[in-house]
């Protein structure tokens, strides 16, 4: 996989300094010196795993798909989810997506600080499901939240929101969190992506997302120790996505646009 090839748009979204007045919410178009890390992760990335099947029923891959069958592509990354048959899911309404539980073989090291699984909300366009017509573009959020290394800053203290999993389970059908800016799904407003197929990704990892430690590290916050697993996360992230929601890179676009030459309003929504 070439992690340049990719039709998706990354957010960070870390808190403002101290007297800062705005956020800033930056369309990661050559990759972040945080996320740089990340891209060459995934484009060595090769997991261990037993051959998947030729073809699965679609409900299998996910709670969104109701019926159907879908099968492996002809380049080995995901299934041709093209076949499967959409429930009624209106907006905002989302699927809670946990690798860890929904393949503990293959991505059980997808966890939060405490070891609980990592976890994101996957909603596909609801263009595909009204107007029978696929949707390619992706607009993937990494929720911010600061970092502790218990060097430069304690881990002492971190709210349980930073270091957990959210308590809806996997496959759990539940609301959105976002509705605002890119994530809009009013053309009028959002005249770019709100076709997309959007996720958010909860943030839990304490690292910025460039942690790989599949093992407990000391940490003040727990005797027992922390897992910084953000890395893996992400990985686990992209993986899913393509193996049950149709990510697929086989077919990019060039990137719409820059910072300087974002659609109207991304700035100030």
């Amino acid at each position: 996989m070439n992690p340049h090839s990719l039709n998706i748009v990354v957010l960070l979204s870390q808190k403002p300094q101290a007297g800062r007045a705005h956020r800033y919410v930056r369309i990661v178009r050559f990759l972040a010196p945080g996320l740089i890390a990340v891209a060459q992760f995934l484009a060595a990335y090769q997991p261990v795993r037993a051959e998947p099947a030729p073809t699965v029923e679609c409900p299998t891959l996910g709670a969104t798909w109701t019926a159907g069958t879908a099968d492996r592509r002809s380049d080995g990354t995901g299934y041709d989810v093209s076949t499967c048959v959409r429930g009624e899911m209106p907006l905002p309404k989302a699927e809670m997506v946990k690798p860890a539980e929904r393949d503990p073989e293959r991505w059980a090291a997808a966890r939060c600080n405490d070891g609980t699984p990592f976890a994101i909300e996957v909603q596909l366009s609801p263009i595909s499901l009204t107007q029978e017509r696929e949707i390619h573009d992706w607009v993937i959020f990494l929720k911010g939240g600061g970092f502790c290394d218990d060097n430069a800053i304690s881990c002492q203290g971190r709210p349980p929101s930073l270091r957990s999993t959210p308590p809806a389970g996997d496959r759990t059908i539940v609301d959105f969190p976002k509705s605002a800016g890119i994530f809009n799904r009013d053309s009028g407003r959002n005249s770019t992506f709100h076709e997309a197929n959007f996720v958010h990704a909860y943030y839990c990892s304490s690292d910025m997302w460039s942690g790989a430690t599949a093992e407990r590290r000391e940490t003040v916050a727990d005797p027992a120790g922390w897992y910084f697993s953000g890395r893996l996360n992400v990985a686990a992230m992209i993986e899913a996505l393509q193996e049950r929601y149709g990510l697929d890179d086989g077919n990019p676009r060039p990137a719409c646009c820059s910072w300087a030459s974002r659609p109207e309003g991304w700035a100030s929504r």
